[in-house]
């Protein structure tokens, strides 16, 4: 099973159990507190090919270190791999996989280095999720339990956007400025 973009509530019971318990919707991804180090992206080729070329042009000039975040289909999700790029624009449209690049050279300059890719979401999460035999299988099995861990995912999905829109707003001074170091061999943008 392709575990790196498996959500936490479609894994054991038991794990599902204990994350309710461990995260809150209001909390903040993971990619958050990497993004202060290095630059960072996250990229759905078949949502947005453009996005992710500059992804990827940001990353390979950035002379520090660089993470991509790609959103990989894969057999284990259970759909047909012909519509594979079809299922990333679901994934970026229903808000699960938002596209956002962060360089840390914009902080140079005064801008915000933080921005937001991808529109709004415009369809539910179970547009999108259902599509996979990962998420069908607890709906066939546990209907009620499916039920609920999808609103859960809905608000989860909601609340990541909502504070990814909130960071793209934020003006250039609430972010760390860049140390020196970082910016040794970087031309200046113009």
């Amino acid at each position: 099973m392709c575990w790196c973009s498996t959500p936490k509530f479609t894994r054991t019971p038991e794990a599902r159990l204990r994350r309710r318990r461990r995260w809150a919707p209001s909390q903040k991804t993971q990619k958050i507190p990497a993004i202060n180090a290095s630059d960072v992206a996250q990229v759905a080729m078949g949502a947005n090919a453009q996005q992710t070329l500059l992804a990827f042009r940001e990353a390979e000039a950035y002379p520090g270190p660089s993470l991509i975040l790609a959103y990989c289909h894969c057999i284990a999700h259970g759909i047909d791999m012909q519509r594979g790029m079809e299922q990333q624009d679901l994934a970026v449209a229903s808000g699960y996989w938002p596209l956002f690049r962060y360089d840390p050279v914009m902080r140079s300059i005064g801008e915000n280095p933080f921005r937001l890719d991808s529109p709004r979401p415009t369809i539910p999460f179970r547009d999108y999720a259902y599509n996979e035999i990962r998420y069908r299988a607890l709906a066939q099995t546990r209907p009620e339990e499916a039920a609920e861990l999808l609103a859960v995912a809905q608000n989860m999905v909601n609340e990541k956007y909502r504070t990814y829109e909130e960071i793209a707003g934020w003006s250039p001074s609430r972010f760390p400025p860049m140390r020196a170091s970082e910016s040794a061999g970087i031309p200046p943008v113009s």
